[in-house]
């Protein structure tokens, strides 16, 4: 398996929240606690939505900027894409406890959730390996996932959104540090953490790799 995998320009669907989950345990969850279709009100209306974290079921990013990111998902034990001297790393939040019962790990917008079935799971898949949305193939199993927020340089020969001259090539972007556990991890990141980058257009004049 790779080390390192990476996704660029992924969308929040004009909402401030990814998600990261695989989506076959989501729907499990969803059936086990006989939820509604519509997860996203349920999920803001009662327990659920802290039972889902707790459970190692779904990974929350409130709050994120509805602008394009790039995605991360990193097995390395040691290398750390957002640490690199050319990006821009801001904050880190972990662990997590994430559960993956079919092979399947994705980190996708919160809107799916409004009509979560399995008809909608097999879309959202088929859509994401389609367009290489972040989505990736691992082992089933227990993970504890640290999460990294910044910006990294990415070499856009022109972004889907505009920064401006200095910001062309700086992406907001999260990195999913994915460590395999024998059993259920405990979670000590916060929840209702806040996932907001923010962007200094003026610490960027001098570190631009990318001409």
């Amino acid at each position: 398996m790779n080390k390192i995998f990476q996704f660029n320009r992924c969308l929040t669907n004009g909402m401030d929240y990814f998600i990261g989950a695989d989506p076959y345990a989501l729907l499990d969850f969803k059936k086990r606690n006989n939820l509604d279709d519509d997860l996203l009100t349920e999920f803001t209306t009662n327990d659920s939505g802290d039972n889902v974290v707790t459970e190692g079921i779904m990974i929350p990013l409130e709050k994120c900027a509805i602008v394009p990111h790039t995605i991360y998902v990193n097995f390395s034990e040691k290398n750390r894409v957002l640490t690199n001297e050319e990006n821009d790393f801001q904050f880190k939040e972990g662990s997590y406890p994430l559960k993956i019962v079919s092979g399947i790990f994705c980190v996708f917008a919160i809107d799916y959730l409004e009509n979560f079935t399995e008809e909608a799971v097999e879309n959202i898949i088929t859509l994401y390996r389609d367009k290489n949305y972040a989505i990736i193939d691992l082992d089933n199993g227990w993970y504890s996932v640290e999460i990294l927020a910044g910006l990294t340089q990415q070499n856009f020969e022109k972004s889907s959104y505009h920064w401006g001259e200095i910001m062309d090539d700086m992406e907001p972007t999260f990195e999913f540090c994915l460590h395999k556990q024998v059993e259920k991890p405990k979670l000590t990141a916060k929840l209702n953490r806040e996932y907001k980058i923010e962007i200094n257009k003026d610490i960027y004049k001098n570190r631009r790799i990318f001409k």
